[in-house]
This record gives C-alpha cells, sequence and structure tokens, in this order.
C-alpha cells in the first residue's frame, strides 16, 4: 500500500508509477491499482505506458478493474450473483475472483493472492463490505 495523502494528483501518479514499475515483472503481473475514478485510471495507465514503454517497441496492457453499480438487495439473490460470475469481489479488504453461484445461494470464490477456495452464502455477507468489479483490459 502507497500513502498519497497531501500529495497533488501529479506526484500522485509519478509515486505510483515509480512504486509499479520499480517491482520484478512477477510482482507488477500480481500488482493491483484501485483508483476511484476513471480518468485517475486512465491517467495511471498512461504513465506507466509511457515510463515502461518509451520506444513504443513493445506492448503492455494493464488489467483494471471498473466498479460494477448495484443495490444492497441485489447481494443477496443467486441470479445476481450468476451474471457476475468470473468478475471480482471484494469483501471486506480481500479480492476474490466469482467461480460459480449455486442454486441454493452458496457463492463459490477463490482468492485473488493466494488462489484458496471459499464457500461464502450470500445471505450472510452485509452489502456494507462488497464491492463488484469487471475486470478492462
Amino acid at each position: 500500500m502507497v500513502d498519497l495523502k497531501g500529495k497533488t494528483q501529479e506526484e500522485k501518479i509519478a509515486t505510483i508509477v515509480k512504486d509499479f514499475t520499480s517491482r520484478t515483472k512477477d510482482a507488477q503481473d500480481n500488482t493491483l491499482i484501485v483508483t476511484p475514478l476513471n480518468r485517475d485510471r486512465t491517467a495511471i495507465n498512461e504513465a506507466i505506458h509511457q515510463t515502461l514503454y518509451r520506444d513504443d517497441k513493445q506492448s503492455l496492457t494493464i488489467p483494471t478493474l471498473q466498479r460494477i453499480n448495484h443495490a444492497a438487495t441485489d447481494l443477496k439473490t443467486v441470479d445476481f450473483w450468476q451474471t457476475n460470475t468470473s468478475n471480482i469481489a471484494k469483501i471486506n479488504q480481500t479480492y476474490y475472483h466469482i467461480n460459480e453461484m449455486s442454486s441454493d445461494g452458496i457463492l463459490s470464490v477463490h482468492q485473488s493472492d493466494n488462489q484458496h477456495e471459499h464457500y461464502l452464502s450470500v445471505m450472510t455477507l452485509n452489502p456494507d463490505t462488497v464491492t463488484l468489479y469487471t475486470r478492462r483490459h
């Protein structure tokens, strides 16, 4: 996690880019950068591209997450989760890939960082701690 408090927008982007580009290829592949606004996401992606590929001979696609808008009541329905299979759920502070949803309300997910599989009842999820994202390239 990078502390960006008290920095200008340009300083924030520069700090994120420096942190990302200083990581190994494996670490970059396992790094998730989350921004609240699409314009921030675009600015960060462009800055990373410019830093990593100055000569334009190579290309890099950085996957980003775009928030899925939903009502709190959606999180309690099987249909909603079935529609969002293969998307990403942030539950508390952990990111999960949504594998599948059973007809009886059991959600199968695996953690992004360690691939451990978990089974959750959608009826017990606290809507205040759940955010859904779709992966964009």
